[in-house]
């Protein structure tokens, strides 16, 4: 038994299935395209999109006052069915899922209209995508011929004998 070629052949197997688990290690990616679906008129603080059931959406606006906290506005959403819902302006912001499908209406609260900076409303439809990637996967031949090639070494090495040395006699004549 070859002791060191032995545990260098277990060092290489150890080392190509750490690569081998490397390369299986996925990566998640969310990608965000967003779609304007209607844009308000200037200086109107409400505005009307047609949605889809599940679609999500969010309301922006740009202009307006510059010294009003986003955090103190408030939107209203009457969906086709006309029922009412009131929902911060950050959760407006961030996306809502319609669930009816047709004409929705929405109201900014709490937003005053500055003559110098026009407001306008922006409805934006949010398409979401997850995207799984597996980023190293090219170590997973690398990894597999070094476990094979540390396996063999392994064997050989557990199987051979070691080469005996014997001394010649030393013969005095």
């Amino acid at each position: 038994m070859r002791k060191k070629f032995l545990a260098f052949g277990l060092v290489l197997m150890f080392l190509g299935l750490l690569f081998i688990s490397i390369s299986q290690t996925p990566v998640t990616e969310t990608k965000e395209n967003n779609e304007p679906v209607a844009s308000g008129e200037k200086n109107s603080t409400e505005i009307n999109a047609t949605l889809n059931v599940q679609d999500e959406f969010s309301l922006s606006y740009s202009g307006g006052s510059t010294y009003v906290n986003p955090k103190d506005m408030d939107v209203i959403i009457y969906d086709p069915l006309n029922k009412s819902t009131t929902v911060p302006y950050l959760t407006a912001k961030n996306g809502i899922v319609a669930n009816v499908t047709g004409l929705y209406r929405m109201q900014l609260l709490g937003l005053f209209i500055d003559p110098e900076r026009p407001l306008v409303l922006t409805v934006m439809r949010i398409h979401r995508e997850t995207v799984t990637r597996y980023p190293n996967s090219n170590l997973l031949p690398v990894g597999m011929s070094i476990s094979v090639i540390g396996a063999g070494i392994s064997i050989w090495g557990a199987l051979s004998a070691r080469g005996r040395r014997t001394r010649g006699r030393i013969r005095k004549h």
